[in-house]
């Protein structure tokens, strides 16, 4: 899933100007009905996967499965489509992207191609260590060269055998600690953004204080999400085993409700987490904006385009232009009919990063003030 720096950015869109007009444009387009061209791409740059975890089937998707990975040359050819030419962050995801040798050439290529880039951020799982560290350094310095804020987020659902078992791997507890010293050790000399990426589910809900509170203890930032059915995950048959419990929900909910009160005061995941404990609690619908829905894609490994993570695939850049594919009249007609209208306003917001954040602003800024001066009691 698509994690964006939490840091600002350093360039001068960044600036306060910048956010607001972004926010103005962003809610323009809302309002008139306009589909933008992608400012965010999620890049799943395989499928493959090292480790076994109970709430993702993705690795059954691996290289061979349905065709060959895309190459670097055809890589270039899709993202020097038109459709791109506003693109602005760019998320490496997999699988697991580490499993990929070109990686860092992949990094690279996404550099040169975007010299406006903002951000570009890499989520794995940090197994092994050793590779995890050399080519997160390697990618770093890349983006240093050009100024370009770098972020990696690391997945770690428990402490100990608890993780294990979760992720389906002897060992995976003691490699991914390694991982995350190294990692936080290599950043005294490489400029990134370090954090975990926790995914709540009935197989952990009652290690998740644990865990923060670790994460807390070794200055990691920690992300909650909520674990999802997703199509692309081959994950269906493993909801029953992954899915909270009705007695875990409130201890979830009692969880994200002390993060959104507690977390530091301008952490603005405290948002989020305050509107998914209302999702849950009370079955309210989605209240945040999403970087899919307001300019977003996600490109497959083997080329397969997708409006969001929810979103049946659209179109083979292989075959089509990403343009095409992404404006065409049937995948338009089924991004408002069945995205927009069925699945947005029960998609639980497991991101809030800097896209959804400007168009989110005054409601950021309503929420803190309401936190600020309206006791902790915050609910609605």
């Amino acid at each position: 899933m698509m994690n964006s720096p939490e840091r600002p950015g350093r360039r001068g869109t960044g600036s306060l100007f910048g956010s607001a007009w972004n926010a103005v444009q962003a809610n323009m387009e809302s309002l008139l009905g306009i589909v933008p061209a992608p400012r965010a791409l999620c890049f799943y740059v395989t499928y493959a996967c090292n480790l076994r975890c109970r709430t993702c089937g993705i690795w059954r998707e691996g290289p061979g499965s349905r065709g060959a990975e895309l190459s670097l040359p055809e890589i270039a050819e899709i993202l020097s489509d038109p459709l791109f030419a506003r693109l602005k962050y760019v998320n490496i995801n997999g699988g697991e992207p580490l499993l990929r040798p070109d990686l860092p050439e992949i990094a690279e290529l996404i550099l040169e191609r975007f010299p406006r880039l903002r951000a570009l951020s890499l989520n794995s799982n940090g197994i092994p260590a050793a590779r995890c560290v050399s080519r997160v350094a390697a990618i770093s310095h890349g983006c240093r060269q050009r100024r370009v804020p770098f972020s990696v987020s690391i997945s770690l659902h428990a402490r100990g055998p608890a993780f294990d078992e979760i992720a389906g791997r002897s060992g995976a507890w003691d490699e991914v600690h390694s991982a995350l010293e190294q990692l936080q050790d290599l950043q005294k000399s490489c400029d990134f953004f370090l954090s975990i990426n926790c995914v709540m589910s009935a197989l952990n809900a009652d290690g998740l204080e644990d865990l923060a509170a670790w994460s807390r203890e070794r200055n990691i930032p920690a992300n909650f999400v909520l674990a999802e059915v997703r199509e692309r995950f081959h994950n269906r048959e493993m909801e029953e085993d992954f899915s909270l419990r009705p007695e875990q929900k409130p201890v979830v909910i009692r969880f994200l409700r002390r993060l959104s009160r507690e977390e530091p005061f301008l952490r603005h995941h405290r948002l989020r987490y305050h509107v998914l404990a209302d999702m849950l609690e009370y079955g309210r619908p989605r209240r945040l904006a999403c970087h899919y829905r307001m300019g977003g894609a996600i490109l497959g490994s083997r080329g397969e385009f997708f409006y969001c993570k929810f979103s049946r695939e659209i179109g083979s850049c292989r075959e089509q232009s990403a343009r095409r594919i992404y404006y065409g009249r049937e995948a338009l007609r089924y991004r408002e009919r069945e995205l927009l209208a069925g699945v947005c306003p029960q998609c639980p917001p497991n991101t809030l990063n800097r896209i959804e954040l400007e168009k989110d602003a005054l409601r950021y800024l309503s929420f803190l003030l309401r936190m600020k001066f309206g006791g902790k009691k915050l609910h609605g």
